[in-house]
């Protein structure tokens, strides 16, 4: 098994935060969201950004 670099017992990989990417930029940051079950916090994330980005008609 491949040495984790950080310690299991301390930390649990979990859904809740998304990249924030900027087209000929790369990463400038993330959202995260914590409180609900993962899948709820990252669900929360991907709604607020469609919103965010879709045109108002």
């Amino acid at each position: 098994m491949k040495k984790l670099l950080v310690n299991k017992y301390q930390f649990a990989a979990a859904g809740g935060c998304f990249p924030v990417v900027l087209k000929d930029t790369g990463l400038i940051g993330t959202i995260a969201v914590s409180g609900m079950a993962s899948e709820e916090d990252h669900q929360l994330i991907v709604d607020e950004l469609t919103a965010f980005l879709t045109p108002i008609k």
